[in-house]
C-alpha cells in the first residue's frame, strides 16, 4: 500500500489488509480518525513511518508474523488503542512508535527485540502491563516517561 494512499479518510472505520500486502507506506493511513479495525495479513513486511499515526479510534493492533520492520511514529497518537501484540521477526521498536498512544494499558512483546528507541512509549499514561520475553541491548532516551510501567524493576529483569 503506497505513502499517503488513503491518508485523511476521515470515514475510513475498517480495513482487511489483503495477503498480497507485502508493505504498508509512509503514512498510508495516517489521520483516518474513525478507522477503528485493522486486519493486516501475515505478509506484511513492513509498516513505515507514521502509517497509522492520528488513527484516534484504532482500538489495537496484532502485527503480523512476518513484520521485520515498523517505521518511527508508526502508532503515534492513537489515542484509543488499548492492546498492542509484537511478535516474532521485529527485532527494534523505533523511536516513537507509540507515543502518545493514550489508552495503551498493556504490550506483549514475544520477540527477539534488542532496541527501544527514544520516546517509544512516552505518554502512554494508563500503560502499565509489559510482558517480554526480550534481551533489550538499547534503552532509548525516555522510552517509558509518562507511563505507569515501573522502569527500574523492567530494565533490571533484563
Amino acid at each position: 500500500i503506497g505513502d499517503e494512499s488513503f491518508m485523511n479518510c476521515l470515514l475510513l472505520e475498517k480495513i482487511n489488509v489483503p495477503l498480497t500486502t507485502f508493505r504498508i507506506g509512509q503514512h498510508a493511513f495516517a489521520n483516518c480518525q474513525h478507522l477503528e479495525h485493522i486486519s493486516l495479513a501475515d505478509q506484511v513486511h513492513s509498516i513505515e513511518a507514521g502509517a497509522f499515526r492520528d488513527c484516534k479510534m484504532l482500538l489495537e493492533i496484532k502485527m503480523p508474523e512476518q513484520l521485520e520492520t515498523l517505521g518511527e511514529e508508526a502508532f503515534r497518537h492513537c489515542l484509543n488503542m488499548r492492546k498492542v501484540e509484537l511478535n516474532h521477526k521485529l527485532t527494534a521498536i523505533p523511536a516513537r512508535a507509540f507515543m502518545e498512544c493514550k489508552g495503551l494499558k498493556e504490550i506483549t512483546i514475544e520477540n527477539p527485540i534488542e532496541t527501544i528507541g527514544d520516546e517509544a512509549f512516552y505518554d502512554c499514561t494508563r500503560l502499565k502491563n509489559v510482558t517480554m520475553n526480550a534481551d533489550i541491548i538499547s534503552w532509548g532516551k525516555n522510552a517509558f516517561k509518562n507511563t505507569q510501567v515501573d522502569v527500574q524493576a523492567l530494565t533490571e529483569e533484563f
